[in-house]
């Protein structure tokens, strides 16, 4: 068993490396909580193609890309390259720990949709943020529901 596996326990005691609920004889998990965790790996993938773009848009020749009206030094694609890949191996965690009854990534996913409901708030006047606004709503009232606050032993 390696170190990470052993360290992410989630319900009953299973691994991270095994996430099958019929492992220890669980019940099947919640439809709610499958959906969740399905948007989190869907905005991992995001987050590994915007790391990906980056990498390309800093290696292109010259400075000025069609993103931006203006030069743009291609640290700032580097970076931006490094910190979606980072915040995409989070969102894997995070899903993973979704699938493993994890209350931490229960209340992270509540965390983390409460912060992006706040800055759609702020996007909303230009008229942008409407979809991470109905989104992340979404996701806090899937989060939320009876079945999955017993999935993850906090009913």
């Amino acid at each position: 068993m390696s170190v990470i596996s052993s360290t992410c326990i989630g319900r009953y005691g299973a691994t991270m490396s095994d996430l099958s609920p019929e492992q220890f004889g669980m019940q099947k998990r919640p439809g709610a909580v499958l959906a969740v965790a399905i948007l989190v790996f869907v905005g991992a993938i995001v987050q590994f193609l915007t790391a990906l773009i980056a990498i390309i848009l800093a290696i292109r020749p010259g400075e000025a890309q069609e993103l931006f009206s203006q030069p743009v030094s291609d640290w700032y694609w580097v970076l931006t390259a490094v910190l979606s890949f980072i915040l995409g191996m989070i969102y894997v965690w995070i899903g993973r720990g979704m699938l493993a009854g994890d209350p931490q990534s229960w209340m992270l996913v509540n965390i983390l949709a409460i912060i992006n409901v706040v800055f759609a708030l702020f996007q909303l006047p230009t008229g942008n943020g409407w979809t991470a606004f109905f989104l992340n709503l979404v996701i806090l009232g899937l989060n939320n529901t009876g079945a999955s606050k017993r999935w993850f032993q906090l009913q």
